[in-house]
């Protein structure tokens, strides 16, 4: 069987990193040894996602950056910022996404409409 591929020094720009999935990736490629730039639209917890990742570590480096997945031009700025400090873009996990019907509520459309350009079209943005 093969060796996997490493990644220590690859950059990684990783969408929807401020909890959850996102965040676990994040953590987990800094642990490997990436580069990561982190992006979201929840700022403080992204920072908190970062400290956690210069906390355990790692040897490459993390940057934090406020995006929002369904502006084309907040994912260019993290796209641009990612390799300005980090170097080009090796892996990219689009995992920005969004809930916005809770058991409680009762489904509107607009909801549904922003759970769909968050969750489907912000993937091609």
């Amino acid at each position: 069987m093969a060796e996997p591929e490493r990644t220590p020094g690859k950059v990684a720009v990783i969408t929807g990193a401020s909890g959850g999935i996102g965040a676990a990736i994040a953590l987990e490629l800094a642990k490997a040894g990436a580069n990561v730039a982190i992006g979201a639209r929840r700022l403080e917890a992204l920072e908190s996602v970062k400290t956690d990742i210069e906390e355990i570590g790692a040897s490459g480096r993390v940057i934090a950056v406020q995006t929002d997945v369904t502006s084309r031009e907040e994912m260019q700025n993290l796209v641009d910022k990612a390799e300005e400090t980090l170097g080009p873009v090796d892996i990219l996990v689009n995992n920005g996404e969004c809930n916005l019907v809770d058991r409680y509520s009762i489904c509107r459309d607009t909801g549904v409409l922003k759970d769909v350009a968050i969750n489907a079209v912000a993937a091609s943005v």
